[in-house]
């Protein structure tokens, strides 16, 4: 049986659906935030405004995941899917893709778990997001702990020919 109620379940889908709606309209600018915050103040003032309301959602999830789940867990599934994601992909849409993915598969199969093993619902579904980690270093070895295997498919740029600098860009100017 989930320790929640039906007004904790309500509140929890009000501020998912409340978390998509905003994440729909803030997806490009949020995107060009984490990747290129000074090319996105240069082009538009929506750094700032996209930055405080990605942080409002942030804490309104954590608000929702710590009655759902209490403090440490809920910090737990917000991040575990989303470092597990980073190891299969280096695109940013694939990584958001595969992150919700392993958070819902992780949802579902820790309260299957929980309710037919009888076993406490926050530490069987926090359990989950980190199989896939666990997956990708044992079966990639080292390459996978440092993280090299997502940007493997990343060509580098020769440094041959800038006589020795530390990056090619640096002898350019």
């Amino acid at each position: 049986m989930l320790a929640l109620d039906d007004l904790a379940l309500v509140f929890l889908a009000s501020i998912a659906t409340v978390t998509l709606a905003m994440l729909a309209v803030l997806y490009r600018p949020l995107v060009l935030e984490c990747v290129d915050p000074v090319f996105l103040r240069s082009v538009s003032r929506a750094g700032g405004p996209t930055h405080l309301m990605f942080v409002g959602l942030v804490v309104l999830n954590l608000v929702g995941g710590f009655q759902a789940l209490g403090t440490l867990l809920a910090v737990g599934l917000m991040m575990l899917p989303a470092a597990a994601s980073r190891f299969w992909s280096a695109d940013v849409t694939a990584m958001i893709v595969i992150a919700t993915f392993i958070g819902i598969a992780s949802a579902l199969c820790g309260l299957l778990l929980s309710y037919h093993a009888e076993l406490p619902s926050a530490p069987a579904i926090i359990r989950r997001p980190a199989a896939p980690i666990s997956f990708r270093w044992r079966s990639a070895g080292r390459a996978a702990c440092s993280g090299s295997l997502a940007r493997a498919s990343i060509s580098k740029p020769d440094r041959s020919s800038h006589r020795g600098a530390p990056c090619p860009y640096i002898a350019t100017f």
